[in-house]
């Protein structure tokens, strides 16, 4: 299911919740609404799991819409500290962030990628008057074609390799850490993790939870191996019975200011209000950095491309005057 699906299936089960109505009552209020073939087939779904006796959680899980880790941990949460419009919100918030993100880059690359297909098409066409001689429209459209090919099966490797890396990156750290240096998207990969993180993390507490189980939910949902790192020093300091916040400060992963906040959080007994504050200027960073990511990466390699057709302009100059050089030694 597309993140804007899921923001709004979760937006509307969060305000029936609030009203008061059961799990139930609120997949069958929305099926009655109307609702898309597949929001419809997973609220149907939903229905049949906890007419068979499935718990919420196992519900949602066991349901069509592939959760990930993180919507699992939170409306689990949820569940068991009797917060489910609270948990549902959450991930409401957590897929509008994501559904916005990727549809202003995708609007983002639009021109490019048609300037993209541009220089390919002039990377073909003969400027040089001797490189000229002898190709018809037809060959010049079969070169185009050929060289297309080819770049998109680049493309297509290189995604299968990224993509592969993106699936290592939440247990590998030396990964994560090689993401992180990407300029732009690094960071806006980073602030996506601790949005994730804090937004779990939250969850756990204000639904009562142990200390040990919110810290490795809120690990694992957030698909970062520097975080998994960092939460394994965490699991450890809860179960000798320690306080968290030097263990934040001692991994370069969290902020400063998140560490130094979370301390005197723990002390004053303020972790709630403060983690939910986090959530949102995590969530407002990573908004602010995927707004980056829009605007220079299309600029860069417009620029990119923009250079490439000033050398074939260029090149036309040079190519027309060796030419001419080339055929007046002929003649002579």
């Amino acid at each position: 299911m597309a993140p804007q699906q899921k923001h709004l299936l979760y937006t509307e089960v969060a305000k029936l919740i609030e009203a008061g109505f059961g799990i139930n009552d609120a997949a069958e209020t929305l099926l009655e609404a109307g609702q898309e073939n597949e929001v419809q087939e997973v609220l149907t779904e939903l229905k049949a799991s906890l007419k068979a006796g499935r718990s919420i959680t196992e519900a949602f899980a066991e349901g069509p819409m592939e959760l990930l880790e993180m919507e699992v941990s939170i409306i689990g949460a949820g569940e068991r500290g009797g917060r489910l419009s609270v948990a549902f919100q959450q991930l409401a918030d957590y897929f509008d962030l994501l559904a916005s993100s990727r549809r202003e880059m995708a609007r983002a690359f639009i021109y490019p990628a048609i300037l993209f297909h541009v220089a390919i098409l002039l990377s073909v066409i003969p400027f040089n008057l001797m490189e000229g001689i002898g190709k018809d429209g037809a060959e010049i459209m079969r070169d185009f074609l050929v060289r297309l090919v080819v770049a998109y099966l680049i493309g297509f490797l290189l995604v299968l390799g990224i993509r592969h890396l993106l699936k290592l990156a939440p247990q590998n750290a030396a990964i994560d850490r090689f993401f992180g240096f990407i300029p732009l998207l690094g960071k806006a990969r980073k602030n996506l993790a601790l949005a994730r993180f804090v937004s779990v993390y939250h969850g756990g507490i204000v639904s009562g939870l142990s200390m040990n189980e919110t810290v490795k939910m809120a690990t694992i949902s957030a698909h970062s191996g520097r975080i998994t790192e960092a939460g394994k020093a965490l699991s450890e300091t809860v179960k000798a019975g320690n306080s968290l916040g030097p263990v934040f400060q001692s991994q370069k992963v969290f902020p400063p200011a998140f560490s130094r906040s979370y301390v005197t959080a723990e002390k004053s007994g303020s972790l709630d209000t403060d983690l939910k504050r986090w959530g949102k200027v995590f969530a407002s960073e990573t908004k602010s950095s995927a707004a980056l990511v829009t605007l220079f990466l299309p600029k860069a390699f417009y620029l990119l491309v923009a250079g490439f057709i000033g050398w074939k302009i260029i090149s036309v100059y040079m190519g027309y005057y060796e030419g001419l050089d080339e055929i007046m030694n002929d003649d002579y």
